[in-house]
């Protein structure tokens, strides 16, 4: 091989290229190529034609370049270069020049030549045609020298041009006599290019798994067969093209293979048609066969076929069906097993489903027991045969079998859980008689077991053949038996679970009708001692006597609660409970709710919040006296346990379930027919694992609780019967150590519309902290500190009462003085008349027409900037008009804290006319960087523990000021906050408590000011903590 030159195998003298179907002798010189008239305008077709007279002009051009290869003895070269020169100078196919042997320079080149190389006059060969410098290391010239009279063929593929060639080269004399180089080169590109294709296709052929077939129209016979065909049918390849189409489908008659000939010939397309083809070795092979007619150029008309073999397709659908029919039978008796109860008839039609999907005769279940002397025995008890087959059900022979003595074999085989099966003709003696004297050939023996120990069988037979049962057959059968001991088992605990059951209820009824009847004798002596008491209590008594009689008259109201829990809850369990259908407020009932229990809250320093959403119906009919119950019990718990934060309650409108029974959903009016009423506490909490068993009857979360804060656990338990017999639900969330959250959705039959209105805050008690160690520390943004300027006056326009008793409260604590009124109207008067700090105001359609009067000085000029805050709901914004307000403004969304409201107030009224608010803060200068003694009263682990998220922290607050994010800022400093107070960070504290108010009632560019304080304290502190524990600054 020569360098920079492919060369592959020289075709011998005179060999042309040949294709399948298509010879060069059928070329007609005038027209080209025929094709069929319908085709002729396509562009393949016009494609293939120019291919096809491009194959035939190379294959002439070769038949002539083949004389000058070797000329016939007696004729002299000389004559042949006229013919050979004439043609080659105008053949865009043929390459032709002459170059002298000596120094290479070009002598001649040809037409063809010249327009793909260029100028050639004075140039080498080697130079224009291989770029080169040096003559060509394979270059001809020297073995012509050596022997001119034999010429050099060869093909090569020339990379300049990116051509196949034929080469001939010859040693001639110039007219000048010096013999010269004489190279033509026939262009066989497409000849090559076709017998790769044809190389490449036959090799895709014979690797396909398909048996694919060239076949003859008119004659049937195959012209051509892959490998896939051969190894399908069994055949070599000669004998499979002598068959013929008829030849594999002998099952059809010869006038068939003719019609599907014809209907392929006239265009027809057949596709995954189902035959089968006849194997060499007799047997039948299933196929899918698409066939289409060939378009070719001339010659026979050629159809190719493509056949599949689809046998193991066939067997899959077939085991795909079978396995469906198993699966629909035993899903369909698994339902009916479980929908209904274990009777005779459930079984039977049980056993007839399993009987038609195996494919068997009669079908039966017998059950083992027992006999008077301790023998394993078994009798027949469900039967299902099909039509035209004799029951056994009642063959004496099969009752009171005695496995020992009768079915030995058996006996050791399905104890050991192994089937039983085969034909009859096998089994062993004594059991083979039994079976032949039923017209028994064949038997399917499956045991049965509940709860591990095997209660009986379940037997398959075949009266009419040696049936052989597949391995699919036996898992199905096994299945089916696993489902009837399930069944049978169910069955069992049914009936004992049905006994225990009704033994239960007997011994509650009969509890519960003893409490509801000793109600009167329970109740009348313990209503004596109170009332004596009471009376004695009255009358001049010493000290010590009226100490005790008090124990005595709380120890006696003690007991009535939990003897009315105990009656209520038989009550309850007897049915003696009735509800009352009754019109009611709900509203007002709750708000009578947190009257009543102020006084606890008060009692141990607790905020206790109301909220009731604006859209909750002004009427509901129910029963309020079992509602205002359930509510006293949750709101009474959470005051229980809970000793540090608060308790809030609140009334939504909800959706009640309708999987309570008794839930009632939206009417058909618009009006809400569901509420949900949820008591949230930051007590105790409750443990995952107890929040299921607190609603049973005399449980509570910890036996230690019980001890603590005493009950009996009855509450709960009566309340959620309660709730459900209303037909709602009562559930809970929890978390120990950070609170729980009650609540019950109860449908009711509203008897209005929703009002209209903003959502109600009722800040009911927000008392001042204790004093002792759970006391806050003073200063502004603080807890319940005093201002540390002089008090405001402040008008609050509020239409709620308790709202309005809330506000003026929490505002009064903090040495305000507050003119509460409950319209708009009334405050055009008060504000003429009394000069004022503030505004706190409603967010109402009325509020904005204030706010504009305000602003364009209605109220007095001196008014125009009066700071105001307004109180709205969380979707409520403030329009267009009062924007351009010049005074100071805040958006408090309800449900509103005390704190939040002083602290927005005063953060406005507090306010230089020339400073911006946010730009205002009250350094706390007197509150020192850490607690006196908080190293030493705090852990280690928690101080360090603390300066290992400073950096986290610090990042999170820079980014969230940074993006403007309040919600972000807001928690990070409620965050930053616990985290102070834990290693007694007293300034910290105070700022982190003030950041997050400040970010509450406005925006994050307001909060800057304190921001960058607490953003210098947390610095500090991590300093001074790593330089005063040693622990923390080695880390």
């Amino acid at each position: 091989m020569y360098e920079g030159w492919e060369a592959s195998r020289l075709p011998s003298q005179g060999e042309s290229l040949n294709m399948p179907g298509m010879t060069y002798d059928q070329r007609t010189e005038s027209t080209g190529p025929q094709v069929k008239d319908e085709a002729a305008g396509s562009a393949e077709v016009q494609a293939l034609r120019e291919r096809i007279a491009r194959l035939e002009d190379e294959n002439r051009l070769l038949r002539l370049c083949a004389r000058f290869e070797g000329p016939a003895p007696g004729e002299a070269l000389g004559s042949l270069l006229p013919e050979i020169i004439a043609p080659a100078s105008d053949a865009p196919l043929v390459y032709a020049y002459v170059s002298d042997m000596q120094t290479h320079e070009l002598l001649f080149v040809n037409r063809s030549l010249t327009m793909a190389v260029g100028a050639w006059q004075g140039r080498k060969c080697y130079e224009l045609l291989q770029g080169r410098d040096t003559p060509c290391p394979f270059c001809t010239s020297g073995r012509l020298q050596r022997n001119p009279e034999r010429p050099v063929v060869w093909e090569w593929r020339n990379p300049r041009l990116g051509r196949w060639f034929r080469c001939i080269d010859r040693c001639i004399h110039w007219p000048d006599g010096r013999p010269v180089r004489y190279e033509l080169a026939v262009d066989i590109t497409d000849m090559r290019e076709a017998q790769e294709d044809l190389l490449r296709f036959r090799a895709a052929l014979d690797a396909s798994a398909e048996a694919i077939f060239l076949v003859d129209l008119e004659e049937g016979r195959f012209l051509d067969v892959n490998s896939g065909a051969c190894t399908m049918l069994g055949y070599d390849r000669d004998t499979l093209l002598g068959l013929g189409l008829c030849g594999i489908r002998r099952s059809m008659a010869a006038d068939g293979c003719r019609q599907i000939l014809d209907s392929i010939a006239a265009g027809a397309v057949l596709e995954n048609v189902e035959t089968v083809y006849l194997h060499r070795d007799g047997t039948f092979v299933p196929v899918e066969v698409g066939a289409r007619l060939v378009d070719r150029v001339g010659g026979p008309r050629l159809a190719i076929m493509v056949a599949r073999d689809v046998s193991e397709k066939r067997k899959a659908r077939r085991a795909m069906e079978v396995r469906y029919l198993y699966e629909h039978v035993l899903s369909s008796c698994a339902r009916e097993l479980l929908s209904r109860s274990c009777s005779e008839s459930t079984l039977v039609g049980v056993l007839g489903a399993l009987r038609q999907g195996a494919g068997a005769c009669r079908a039966y279940i017998f059950e083992n027991y027992e006999d008077a002397e301790g023998r394993l025995c078994c009798s027949q008890r469900y039967e299902s045969s099909a039509p035209g087959v004799r029951p056994e059900l009642d063959n004496p022979a099969l009752q009171n079998i005695i496995y020992a003595s009768e079915a030995p074999n058996w006996l050791h085989e399905l104890r050991k859980g192994r089937a039983v099966v085969g034909p009859v003709a096998d089994q062993p003696l004594p059991e083979r008689d039994v079976l032949q004297a039923q017209g028994i050939r064949s038997l399917l023996v499956l045991p049965i077991f509940a709860r591990g120990v095997w209660c009986g069988f379940v037997g398959f037979d075949d009266t009419r053949t040696e049936r052989t049962w597949q391995g699919g057959d036996i898992l199905f059968l096994q299945t089916a038996s696993e489902i009837l001991g399930a069944a049978l088992e169910r069955h069992r605990a049914e009936a004992e679970l049905a006994a225990s059951h009704q033994r239960a209820e007997e011994a509650s009824r009969a509890k519960s009708v003893f409490l509801a009847n000793m109600s009167h004798e329970i109740r009348t002596p313990l209503n004596a001692i109170i009332g004596l008491t009471e009376l004695t209590l009255q009358e001049p008594i010493s000290q010590g006597v009226g100490e005790n009689l008090r124990g005595v008259l709380h120890s006696a109201e003690a007991l009535l609660a939990v003897v009315n829990d105990l009656l209520d809850l038989s009550r309850v369990e007897s049915g003696r409970l009735h509800l009352e259908s009754v019109e009611f407020s709900p509203s007002r009932l709750a708000r009578g709710v947190v009257r009543l229990m102020t006084h606890v809250a008060d009692r141990k320093g607790l905020d206790f919040e109301l909220y009731i959403a604006r859209d909750v119906p002004p009427t509901v009919t129910g029963d309020p006296a079992r509602l205002r119950q359930v509510l006293l019990n949750l709101v009474g718990n959470a005051l229980k346990f809970t000793d540090e934060g608060g308790v809030s309650l609140t009334v939504t409108p909800c959706i009640c379930s309708t999987d309570t029974g008794g839930g009632i959903l939206k009417g058909g009016n618009g009006g809400v027919r569901g509420l949900r009423f949820t008591v949230t506490d930051t007590g105790i909490g409750i443990p995952p694992d107890r929040q299921a068993c607190i609603f049973e009857s005399f449980v509570q979360a910890d036996e230690s609780t019980a001890r603590r804060f005493g009950g009996t656990g009855l509450g709960l338990a009566i309340s959620r019967r309660l709730v459900e017999m209303m037909g709602g639900r009562l559930e809970l969330r929890s978390e120990p150590g950070k609170g729980s959250e009650f609540w019950c959705d109860v449908p009711f039959a509203s008897e209005g519309a929703a009002r209209d209105g903003i959502c109600e805050v009722a800040c009911v008690a927000t008392p001042d902290a204790p004093s002792g160690t759970g006391r806050r520390p003073e200063g502004r943004g603080a807890g319940d500190r005093r201002l540390e300027a002089a008090p405001l006056r402040i008008l609050v326009v509020e239409s709620d009462p308790l709202c309005r008793r809330a506000m003026v409260k929490s505002l009064g604590r903090r040495g305000h003085a507050v003119t509460a009124l409950s319209a708009l109207s009334e405050a055009a008067e008060v504000l003429v008349a009394e000069r004022h700090d503030a505004v706190v105001v409603e967010a109402t359609p009325g509020a904005w027409a204030f706010c504009e009067s305000l602003r364009q000085g209605g109220y007095g000029a001196n008014r125009a900037a009066l700071p105001l805050v307004f109180i709205c709901d969380g979707d409520t914004f403030l329009p267009e008009s009062v924007e351009p307000l010049a005074a100071p403004h805040a958006l408090l969304s309800r449900p509103v804290k005390g704190r939040a409201l002083c602290e927005a107030v005063e953060h406005l009224a507090g306010a230089d006319a020339g400073q911006p608010a946010s730009e205002r803060v009250a350094l706390p200068e007197d509150v020192p960087l850490l607690q006196p003694g908080a190293l030493l009263l705090t852990a280690p682990d928690a101080q360090m523990r603390f300066v290992r998220q400073v950096p986290s922290l610090r990042e999170s607050l820079w980014s969230a000021m940074d993006r403007g994010s309040r919600v972000e800022l807001a928690s990070l400093a409620h965050l930053l906050r616990h985290e102070a107070e834990g290693i007694g960070a007293l300034r910290l504290q105070v700022l982190a408590e003030r950041l997050e108010d400040r970010v509450r009632i406005g925006a994050t560019e307001d909060a800057r000011p304190v921001f960058m304080l607490l953003a210098d304290a947390l610095n500090q502190l991590e300093h001074d903590l790593r330089k005063l524990v040693p622990a923390l600054s080695e880390d």
